[in-house]
């Protein structure tokens, strides 16, 4: 079983039964896994976190450490502007409506990547009806052999798209440049992506001169995960990686990195109430509150909080006790697997069950969780 942090746990124990499920994020923790982060890579290289549905709290704990943020959505800069008005902040992916555009544009003091021409006539639209300036970032597809192999699907533009990004800003003074922003799958090892990140300065470079832009910046998203949910590290070796791209930035460049992933989901629990214990065709099955698997594959553990209060029946309480268990989720009367065959050393009918944040979201039937956020 996973062992929570003590000051998850705690908060666990003082949970009702119908209080739960909830998600809970250590703050304090969030907020050592950013400064670990920033402290692996060299202050000429700007870090950026990806933040997709933030809970309160977390931009604040994260600002002190990132040079900045990227979002997916207005709402996501929404969350940045309420806790921190003046961070730097970016909005990226494809498919950006005209909505979204033109709000992200009215918001102001925000840089937008841009996936295709579309987009950037969307951009140049409304800039020159809000009568304002706009910064953008264009999205390029990584070189071959660079990790575009290993990217699900186009990442960016390429090469004809790009020209048509050129004569589209021709005379077009409300929308900026400022430079080139790329990404690849998740590597095993910091000195591949360390070889790659080199492959796509290489390939950026001279679009750079293109767009007559003199100081560049180059954002590397993806390739280095944050460290893993639940876990006290992850594999990747962010030092290493750091003091990679520390000779990479030739003068008057800028080089920034994301991870993979949101930061918040290695400080964020996913607690739930067991509603059921039994044994099928010899198999130990638990059937918790709500929680449904989003992932390619289930988590391999979990954690058990013991809750003292979770039983209030006069007969014995259900139990499985050291042997593994197959914990499933009560979803519209079915039951859907979250965890497949997890030792416990014991779980019981009203106990809590953990599962790091990234990986489950409220099922059906009930509301949705309420989030706490722990700063003590």
């Amino acid at each position: 079983m996973i062992e929570l942090p003590k000051r998850v746990h705690e908060h666990a124990l003082t949970l009702s039964a119908d209080q739960l499920p909830v998600r809970v994020y250590d703050l304090p923790r969030l907020d050592a896994r950013g400064r670990a982060l920033r402290d692996s890579l060299p202050r000429s290289v700007e870090l950026y976190f990806s933040l997709h549905d933030p809970p309160p709290g977390a931009v604040s704990a994260l600002a002190r450490h990132a040079s900045g943020f990227e979002v997916v959505s207005t709402d996501g800069l929404v969350a940045v502007r309420r806790e921190r008005p003046a961070a730097r902040a970016a909005l990226r992916g494809p498919g950006k409506t005209r909505d979204e555009i033109a709000a992200a544009v009215a918001a102001g003091n925000a840089v937008l990547h841009v996936d295709s021409p579309e987009e950037l006539r969307l951009i140049l639209l409304a800039a020159r009806y809000a009568g304002r300036g706009v910064d953008v970032l264009l999205r390029v597809d990584p070189p071959e052999g660079a990790g575009r192999d290993a990217l699900a699907g186009p990442a960016g533009m390429d090469p004809a798209a790009l020209v048509e990004c050129a004569e589209i800003l021709e005379g077009a003074a409300l929308v900026r440049p400022l430079g080139f922003s790329t990404g690849t799958a998740d590597r095993p090892d910091a000195r591949t992506l360390g070889r790659l990140a080199k492959e796509m300065l290489d390939a950026l470079r001279p679009w750079s001169s293109m767009f007559r832009i003199d100081r560049p910046q180059y954002a590397i998203g993806g390739g280095a995960p944050p460290p893993a949910p639940g876990r006290g590290g992850g594999g990747f070796d962010w030092r290493q990686y750091g003091s990679l791209l520390s000779r990479l930035a030739a003068p008057g460049e800028t080089l920034r990195v994301t991870p993979s992933g949101p930061p918040e989901p290695c400080c964020g629990w996913f607690l739930t109430r067991v509603l059921d214990v039994k044994h099928h065709l010899g198999r130990a099955v638990a059937v918790v509150a709500g929680g449904e698997w989003i992932g390619g594959s289930p988590p391999d553990d979990i954690g058990v909080v013991p809750l003292e209060t979770g039983w209030d029946r006069p007969w014995p309480r259900p139990e499985v006790a050291a042997e593994p268990v197959t914990v499933t989720c009560r979803d519209a009367g079915m039951e859907r697997v979250l965890a497949r065959d997890v030792p416990v050393d014991l779980l019981r009918v009203g106990d809590a069950v953990a599962f790091p944040a990234a990986f489950t979201t409220p099922a059906a039937p009930g509301p949705p969780p309420r989030v706490h956020t722990l700063t003590a």
